[in-house]
Order: C-alpha cells, then structure tokens, then sequence
C-alpha cells in the first residue's frame, strides 16, 4: 500500500482540491481516503485503475463532508430563524415601513435624476 501511496498522492489531492478549493481539507481528506482504501483494499476487484479507485473513494469522503457541513448550516439556520421576530413583528415593521416609503421616494428619486446620467456604461 506504501507504493500505492506514493504514486496516488498527488493525483488523489489534486482531485480533491478540484472540488474544495480548500488545502487543509483537501489533505485531510487525501489522508482519509488511503485509510479508508487500505480498510478496503481487499473488496478491489481491479476492474479499474487503482487511481479512478481512489478518486471514488475520495468523491465519496467529500460528497459525507459536504452534506455533514450543509446540514450544520441548515440548523444553523433553523437556530437562527427561531431567533427572528414574529409574524406580527414583522407586519409592525412593514406598516412602519410603508408610512415612511413617500419620503424615501422622495430621497432616492431627486437623488436618481441627480446621478441619472451616470448609469450609461460604454461598451466598446
């Protein structure tokens, strides 16, 4: 397996940082996937290369990091949305807002015909 190693490393780790663009994860996920080869070394029937081997074992170490991190911001999220006012908060502050839209109009709309010739971009 050592030699396995050496010959694979870097194509296991570029393959990887293809996917993370991320150094440390992509290295720790390299080392991952040689423990989990040498684990399994036995099931491989050598119907591929040994290196697009790799590269499955390592596509599915990132797919379970991916989905592991994905879930820990959607409850993040769901953490965060309990945190958010009300339903009736938020109408409160829509009637606030819409009492205070005429003025606002007013605000970005002189400031509009001010700048108003400064949106035409050139593009020859």
């Amino acid at each position: 397996m050592g030699d396995i190693y050496e010959e694979h490393f870097q194509t296991v780790f570029k393959y990887l940082y293809s996917l993370t663009y991320d150094k440390e994860l992509s290295e720790e996920l390299t080392q991952e996937t040689f423990y989990q080869a040498l684990k399994t070394y036995a099931n491989f029937r050598g119907e591929s290369k040994v290196s697009v081997w790799l590269c499955q074992i390592a596509k599915r170490l990132w797919y379970k990091e991916y989905s592991r991190r994905n879930h820990h911001t959607m409850n993040s999220l769901d953490e965060l949305s309990d945190q958010l006012p009300g339903k009736e908060n938020v109408e409160n502050a829509a009637l606030a807002s819409s009492a205070r839209r005429p003025a606002l109009t007013r605000s970005v709309g002189s400031r509009a015909r001010t700048f108003g010739t400064a949106t035409h971009i050139a593009t020859d």
